[in-house]
């Protein structure tokens, strides 16, 4: 019912505007006027079937984040010391001077590249 009565409004607006303007304004209306009707259109007609104009997961927004908040270089161990070396900048660094950011996870204190130690 919506996607008719859209439909019936949506056509006298743009036959009605296209009759009432000046020539010179035809364009303009067409520009502008059409896409808008044809939007509104399209929303009825998926709000009529039941499903969401603009899907979205957020589910798999945070299976996103959470990829890329793992996302890190691995550190490379110097010896049997708690020296690592960081693979960008190719200097190493104690890990304490490191800025933790997750589990596992660090900040390189030189280059500041996201390190995995392991």
């Amino acid at each position: 019912m919506a996607f008719v009565l859209l439909l019936i409004i949506g056509s006298t607006l743009v036959f009605g505007t296209i009759v009432s303007a000046p020539p010179e304004t035809y364009l303009l209306y067409i520009v502008f006027l059409v896409p808008m009707v044809l939007l509104s259109l399209y929303c009825a007609y998926r709000w009529a079937q039941g499903r969401p104009i603009a899907p979205t997961d957020i589910a798999d927004d945070d299976r996103v984040l959470a990829q890329m908040r793992a996302h890190a270089l691995p550190a490379q161990r110097v010896a049997d010391l708690e020296m690592y070396r960081c693979p960008s900048c190719e200097m190493s660094f104690d890990i304490s001077n490191a800025t933790p950011v997750e589990e596992n996870v660090v900040l390189c204190p030189i280059c500041g590249t996201r390190l995995f130690i392991e």
